[in-house]
């Protein structure tokens, strides 16, 4: 198969691109700035028309383009109200309008073709929000949802969108991806720093990369892939209990899970004398 990879200059998107060309598939990748000999393509995927000339280039290339995996992207860390309006605007850039780019790239040479497959690497920030990723959140919750009509309106032309959501995965470049917000709030930003280490820490003990290479592997050749694979099983079973589970208990255990010690931190600010 002819795959294209974004955002493979480090981490995940490296191992994906190496994985697959030993499966014996063509790799092409990109990244803004390829490494020398790595063969990437230089391309900023928030540039749309970028996209759609060298998603082009690569067809007349190769005569067709099989699958694409979205990867690119990073993860801010901060409360909505420290957050910048630039910061917020910058994140759904490249995680929401980045993906998109690509997609609608790929996905006009592949109904053409009548056949493709186009991955997002999504997360469980998607279908989950959680304190302190709301700009994360926003960008993932929206790809889910492009993403998901898009699939719709491609299955009929043979072109498969599916979404992969798994929760920390450990790539050995994870404090690189984390990028924590420049804006301050006295209440808020003091917390910040431990949601940071704790996700650090998620990321140093989370999913193998070779799990999601062959989950990805599995989705290129799958004859009818799911929209949402979750990898680990995390996802799907998060999803079931907020069916399940009184909404207050749920948001409460997932506070709990992922920034650890802010309920309790949060119930002394507020009840703190303001003078």
């Amino acid at each position: 198969m002819i795959v294209f990879i974004t955002g493979t200059s480090r981490g995940l998107g490296l191992h994906l691109k190496q994985a697959l060309a030993r499966q014996g598939h063509t790799v092409l990748g990109c990244s803004r700035t390829p490494a020398a000999g790595s063969g990437d393509l230089a391309l900023d995927v928030t540039d749309a028309e970028a996209c759609t000339s060298a998603l082009q280039g690569l067809r007349s290339q190769h005569g067709r383009l099989d699958a694409v995996i979205n990867n690119a992207g990073h993860h801010l860390v901060g409360a909505a109200l420290e957050t910048t309006p630039a910061e917020l605007r910058s994140q759904m850039e490249l995680n929401f309008f980045g993906s998109v780019n690509v997609m609608r790239a790929a996905a006009s040479l592949m109904v053409a073709q009548g056949s493709g497959r186009i991955v997002n690497l999504s997360s469980i920030g998607g279908v989950l929000a959680t304190p302190f990723a709301g700009a994360y959140n926003a960008s993932k919750f929206a790809l889910e949802g492009y993403a998901a009509a898009l699939r719709g309106e491609c299955a009929p032309f043979g072109v498969h969108v599916c979404n992969l959501i798994p929760a920390f995965i450990h790539t050995g470049t994870h404090e690189q991806s984390l990028v924590g917000t420049r804006g301050e709030h006295p209440l808020f930003s003091p917390h910040r720093h431990s949601v940071m280490a704790h996700m650090q820490a998620g990321g140093a003990s989370g999913l193998p990369m070779d799990a999601v290479a062959h989950a990805v592997a599995r989705l290129l050749v799958a004859r009818r892939p799911r929209f949402h694979h979750s990898v680990d099983g995390l996802a799907t079973r998060l999803m079931l209990l907020r069916t399940v589970m009184p909404a207050r208990l749920f948001e409460a255990l997932v506070t709990r899970a992922t920034a650890p010690g802010w309920g309790r931190a949060a119930a002394r600010l507020a009840q703190a004398d303001p003078a």
